[in-house]
């Protein structure tokens, strides 16, 4: 994670960084069913290391974080739907578990997907003068 904080903080507030977790986050079905848990199971030290750094690869809260101090928006409003959005997502994961284990992680991949997709669909355009984020349909 320092390492990973240092790179954040070079690249700033640039597309790259959510480009690179857009990457991280499609591929994290298959990471976790035929990497992650395998390793977990034979070699715990070495999974757990590997797999550390994947998930934190693909974590946003901080990007966020850096976009609200850069454009004056409140990161509080930012988290509190972050974390409604988990609520409701750790209520549909305890149901699917029942089911099977790496539905979850299928969905996850597939949410990945719509956020690739969505980088790939949307430009942003910051005002100078208001310093405000407009989202523009490409």
């Amino acid at each position: 994670m320092i390492l990973y904080g240092y790179l954040q903080d070079k690249l700033g507030t640039k597309k790259n960084l959510v480009w690179f977790q857009s990457i991280v986050l499609v591929f994290i079905g298959s990471f976790v069913i035929y990497v992650y848990e395998p390793l977990l199971l034979s070699q715990f030290y070495l999974g757990a290391t590997l797999g550390a750094i994947y998930l934190g690869a693909g974590f946003l809260e901080s990007f966020t974080e850096k976009i609200s101090r850069k454009y004056d928006f409140e990161f509080g409003k930012a988290r509190m739907w972050g974390s409604l959005g988990y609520a409701v997502a750790a209520i549909g994961a305890g149901s699917l578990m029942n089911i099977n284990l790496h539905i979850n992680f299928w969905i996850a991949s597939g949410t990945g997907g719509l956020f690739l997709l969505l980088n790939m669909l949307f430009k942003v355009e910051v005002t100078k003068e208001k310093k405000r984020v407009f989202l523009i349909f490409q």
